[in-house]
């Protein structure tokens, strides 16, 4: 998370640069004061857009609308790991949001998110390691049953996006872009052991940096002083790092290291805001996000023993975000 903070106070600072009187000296060269990009004549009415729209801040509560899943095991016959932890992510998004406007059609969108998490604890299940005897007498059966563990969390999550968006006249957006995207989850203070040899110090820890591409479309409807925009953006490849590390997954002091990228996986979101443009030069909004993302693979898993595996592995998170947002105007003519 201290990454994530440290990006978001870079793009402040980057923000307020933009907004205040210095800016205007640093893009006003062009001859008569004119702007070198935006408030100039545009493709769809006589003059453009300001280069820089006020910075937007963004603050929400995010819930798993799901408990997000981690699985993974080993394929062969008689499997000598695996395990699926069911966690849920939670925690209140900061965000800020920086558009600039290349014309009256198209411009950039740049935002940086950062969660500060409500931290839970999360279970886990490892698959027939575990016996039990049924029945009675000569009818007796010894079957394998799951055994498990619960574990506390500590989730970091942070994200930076860049879009370039065109609107080509119409009230419906076209957006590219590209989102950075860090997640990470350390599991400590076992307990709860059933079926396990397990102790307090096992841990394990899960890390996944996405390099997200996405399209999408955006349509917004009203005027200046009020209007609501909903946008989806997506795509059906979500390539990533990840890398896995777990102890105590087949016997006491046993451990696995994993790591790999996704060859099946996609993203997409939702996002839907209400604005409302205040006297003063402040704007009051609300907003709703939805967010999912799905990887799986079979990522290469070394154990204590030195032997080279494989791991089947997936993951799936599925969040929403409720919350507000504010702008300022500066004042500043670009």
């Amino acid at each position: 998370m201290k990454k994530g903070l440290i990006v978001l106070a870079a793009l402040l600072i980057v923000a307020s640069f933009t907004v205040s009187g210095h800016a205007q000296s640093l893009f006003n060269i062009w001859p008569g004061g004119m702007p070198a990009f935006g408030g100039g004549p545009g493709a769809c009415g006589p003059a453009g857009p300001r280069l820089f729209d006020p910075p937007v801040f963004y603050i929400g509560w995010m819930e798993s609308l799901r408990r997000v899943s981690w699985s993974f095991a080993d394929p062969d016959p008689g499997g000598r790991f695996g395990g699926k932890h069911n966690f849920d992510v939670a925690g209140l998004w900061l965000g800020l949001e920086q558009k600039i406007n290349l014309s009256e059609a198209c411009g950039l969108d740049l935002d940086g998110w950062v969660l500060i998490p409500s931290n839970r604890r999360g279970s886990e299940l490892e698959g027939g390691v575990a016996t039990v005897v049924v029945g009675t007498g000569p009818t007796t059966t010894t079957i394998a049953v799951p055994g498990g563990r619960t574990w506390n969390t500590r989730a970091e999550w942070w994200y930076l996006d860049a879009a370039a968006t065109c609107a080509f006249c119409t009230p419906l957006k076209a957006i590219a872009g590209f989102r950075y995207e860090h997640f990470s989850v350390r599991f400590d203070n076992a307990s709860d052991n059933f079926g396990i040899v397990s102790t307090t110090g096992d841990e394990a820890d899960l890390t996944i940096n996405s390099y997200l591409p996405f399209v999408g479309l955006q349509t917004t409807a009203g005027g200046p002083a009020s209007n609501v925009s909903v946008r989806f953006i997506g795509f059906p490849w979500a390539p990533a790092n990840v890398t896995h590390s777990e102890t105590g997954i087949s016997g006491l002091g046993s451990r696995i290291d994993s790591t790999g990228n996704w060859n099946r996986s996609y993203f997409f979101e939702f996002f839907a805001e209400y604005n409302r443009n205040l006297a003063a030069g402040m704007g009051l909004g609300a907003f709703f996000r939805w967010n999912v993302l799905h990887g799986q693979k079979d990522l290469s898993a070394t154990l204590p023993s030195g032997l080279a595996v494989s791991s089947d592995a997936a993951f799936d998170r599925s969040t929403m975000t409720f919350g507000g947002s504010f702008s300022l105007n500066f004042g500043s003519p670009l």
